[in-house]
Order: C-alpha cells, then structure tokens, then sequence
C-alpha cells in the first residue's frame, strides 16, 4: 500500500501506534516497540471515565452515578458554547469514530471522541473528551488532536480545514480552539509519518523520561528506563545531601546572616516567578516548565441551603448535619464519603452539585512547576 493509502475500518487500534500516544512516541522512538504484546492493566479512574465517555457517546445516563450526570452535563453545556463559536450548519456528530492511515507497510489509527463534519464550509471539529483531572496539553500544542486533524483530513478529501477541542469538565477556565489548514495538516502529516516510522524501527532507542515512562507498559522491565529512574533517584539524594552539609558547614553567624536576607530573596523569587507566568506555554515548555491553574476558593453564601441539599439530594439526618454551618471542605467531603460510600472524583463531583448557585469562588494565582 502507499503512504496514502486509508483504512476506516477497524475499531479496535490493536497493536500499531495511535494518535493517543503521539507525544510520548515522540519523546521515545522506542517505546512503543517496547510495549508489543504486553496487557494494558486496568484501574478505577479508567473505568470511571469510561462510563462517562460511553454515557457521552450514547445519551444513556440512567446508569451513571449523581456525579458521573453532572459530570456529563458540564461536558455537554462546555460543548455547546464551543460549536456556537463555529456557526456549523450541522451539529449532529458521529460519535467515537476510529481513522486509520497508512504509512509504509505500517498502520497508525486516532479515535475521535466526536467529530462534527460541515461539508458546505469543508470544516471538520474533532472533540476530545477528559473525563478526569489532571494537567492536559493544550489544544495547540497536543500532538493526539494533531494526528487526529491529520487523520480526519485524509479520511475526508473535500474537508480543508480541522478545529480541534478538549473537553475537560473538571477544568477550570475557557475552553481553547485550535484550527489547521491545509497547509498546517500537510506539515503535520509529514512530522507524524517520520514518527510512525521511527516508532516502528525494531532498533529505534528508547529515551526514558518522567512524562514518556509514566504509562509505559514496559517501564518495569526496561532497561534503559530502570537505569534512568536508578539514576534520578541518586541524584536527587545527593542534591539533598549536598545542600545538608553545605548548610552544616555554615557558622551561625553566617546563618544568622543569610536568614536576614530572607524577605529579599522572597522579593527576587516573586520578581521572578511573576516574570515566568508572563510566558506563554509553549516558551515555558522550551525551558522544562509548565503553568499549573492556581487552587480555587469557595465560600459558601448559603450555609443554611447547603444543609437542606445534604438532607434532600444525600439523604442525611439533621443529626448527621448538626454542625454543618462551620464546615470546611475537607470536613464536607468526609462527610458526603459517609453519606454516599463515594470516592476520589465522584465525591468533587457531588460536592459540585451541592454548592451550584451558592458559593462564590477565587481563582488563585497560577502556580509554576518545574517539568526537569
């Protein structure tokens, strides 16, 4: 078959690479070699948001918990407020579509969540679900919407132009939209071909890195990735062992000393970090930084409404509540996990539900994190 040549049938990826792990396949041609053959283990945040993404694709939300529905509700209204955005003459998606392209005698495969097709502009939107938390790439910058551009591209030639959206419910902020044109799919196709076929060389090699070996299927019995773990965690006992004995090494009038300058390197730490968080993200990520959204902060406007909710939607007693008037939310999720036996994301999800329309929530600040 030639480079061009399209296959849409498969729904399963089996074991050829996919958009999914383009940017850890980018950061270690060998990874993917590496994991053949070896079972992908389960867990319960995947099966969490699996029965969303199926609710998602079905409509069906008889089976879904209270948080799971509200869950689907936002995904559903921050949907919305990005196709409103496209003035699309149809907003009838297919719904958990499986591409393929051919390159060489090797097959790469991208499954779009949603995709929306607008013919008469000869615009397609991808639309990629997230059902959890956690930082995600932005649109711009995320190689799997970008393979999934790529592959919409070629699957439909009279489509011209792809826009491409995560959808992350429990994210904060707006929703971004990036758009490729031809000539930016033509680009990308030629970067994702070179990386199909370095991830499919039997000697490409494996670059071990914390974000490419996190969800490596191999990591624990790779080599490289072994010795580099070995290596981090060395390194880091020695940086702290350095520090502890330059400071021991100190006279305390020199300690008392450096102690005094505290409040102006707090100053130069504040210079700087406000410095950094003028930086977009992609200069950021060129210097192995990344912004991190800074915590939110609730009050509750109501507090005797959010004990009538605990009674209504939960359940609870007034004995169970009594006292609810000073809680804080650590003490609310004790007590929504004792009402409902919920846990982790489910319990965020609930809480949600029950100060919708009575609190006031600040953003904080957002936070740097160092990526190296």
């Amino acid at each position: 078959m030639s480079d061009n040549s399209l296959i849409s049938n498969d729904a399963s990826r089996g074991d050829w690479t996919s958009a999914s792990a383009a940017e850890y396949d980018s950061l270690c041609p060998g990874r993917h070699a590496a994991q053949r053959g070896l079972s992908e283990p389960a867990s319960q945040a995947a099966s969490f948001g699996n029965t969303v993404h199926e609710a998602f694709d079905t409509g069906e939300v008889d089976e879904l918990t209270i948080s799971q529905q509200r869950l689907l509700e936002i995904a559903n209204e921050r949907e919305e407020k990005v196709l409103a955005r496209l003035h699309l003459s149809s907003k009838v998606p297919i719904n958990e579509i499986r591409l393929w392209a051919q390159v060489g005698g090797w097959r790469h495969s991208g499954q779009c969540d949603r995709l929306f097709l607008d013919f008469t502009k000869q615009l397609a939107v991808v639309e990629d679900l997230k059902s959890l938390r956690g930082t995600v790439e932005e649109s711009s910058s995320n190689l799997q919407l970008r393979d999934l551009a790529v592959l919409v591209w070629l699957n439909y030639p009279t489509i011209v132009e792809v826009a491409v959206f995560i959808n992350q419910p429990m994210a904060g902020g707006t929703t971004s939209l990036t758009r490729y044109t031809a000539e930016h799919l033509k680009q990308a196709w030629a970067t994702m071909r070179m990386r199909i076929t370095n991830s499919n060389d039997p000697n490409a090699k494996r670059t071990p890195g914390k974000k490419q070996c996190k969800f490596c299927r191999a990591k624990g019995i790779c080599e490289e990735s072994i010795a580099w773990l070995e290596s981090e965690s060395l390194a880091l006992k020695k940086r702290e062992e350095s520090v502890a004995e330059l400071v021991a090494r100190i006279s305390p009038e020199k300690l008392a000393d450096i102690y005094s300058k505290a409040p102006t390197i707090n100053a130069i730490l504040d210079s700087v970090k406000a410095r950094l968080l003028t930086l977009d993200d992609e200069q950021l990520k060129a210097i192995g930084m990344r912004r991190r959204p800074g915590a939110t902060r609730t009050t509750v406007n109501d507090q005797t409404e959010l004990i009538n909710r605990l009674v209504k939607l939960l359940g609870a007693t007034p004995e169970q509540v009594m006292g609810a008037m000073n809680l804080g939310k650590g003490d609310l999720e004790t007590l929504v996990r004792r009402l409902t036996g919920a846990k982790g994301l489910e319990v965020d999800l609930i809480i949600d539900r029950l100060y919708q329309g009575i609190v006031e929530k600040k953003q904080m600040a957002d936070q740097l994190v160092v990526e190296i």
